[in-house]
């Protein structure tokens, strides 16, 4: 059998009707619009759709970030860490994973570590997650004895050194992180200490 048989004893295809003609040209006219508004400047206009945009781009997985690129690349060099205070006046510093200190197995094994706590937690658009992020450093620190009872984030940070050809700074050899500052303070409360199903 050749083609053109082939065509002749395949179903025919109806055409689609207006309504699925439409459905589908506004389907794609709102991913396009979506998308456009969401890589369009910063602006007062932007700031009103992304109120009803940004649930569904979040949703579908069409949100767009291209902060590590532009408009401005990350100048610094940073990791974070939680000072856990508890009840008898004791604190404990907990260093979230930094995965320049890991051979590349560990690095493979904890990547989604490092875009969570590295390219997400510390930015100011991720904020509404920082309860949930203290919430299980107090349940990991969690003891009947001396419960956690307050979590402190704290972002390190280091200028970048200059590219400068003379006097190459290798990865291994970059400043310590040693301006630190305090970006959310948590208050645990006693039902955060009990994880919920």
């Amino acid at each position: 059998m050749n083609f053109a048989e082939a065509e002749l004893k395949g179903p025919e295809q109806e055409s689609l009707t207006l309504k699925h003609r439409t459905s589908l040209f506004l389907l794609i006219a709102a991913y396009f619009f979506t998308v456009l508004v969401w890589v369009s400047p910063e602006g007062r206009f932007k700031d009103r759709m992304l109120r009803y945009l940004r649930p569904v781009a979040q949703a579908t997985g069409i949100a767009q970030s291209w902060e590590l690129f532009c408009p401005e690349p990350r100048e610094i060099n940073f990791h974070e860490t939680a000072i856990i205070n508890f009840q008898d006046g004791t604190a404990k510093i907990y260093e979230f994973p930094r995965m320049q200190k890991m051979d590349y197995g560990e690095r493979f094994r904890h990547e989604k570590l490092r875009k969570m706590f590295y390219d997400c937690m510390p930015w100011p658009s991720f904020a509404q997650f920082l309860p949930d992020f203290a919430k299980f450093i107090a349940r990991a620190n969690a003891n009947p004895n001396n419960e956690p009872v307050l979590i402190t984030f704290v972002h390190h940070t280091r200028p970048m050194p200059a590219p400068d050809p003379t006097h190459w700074v290798k990865r291994d050899d970059l400043p310590e992180h040693i301006i630190q500052t305090p970006y959310f303070i948590y208050k645990v409360q006693p039902e955060d200490l009990h994880e919920t199903r």
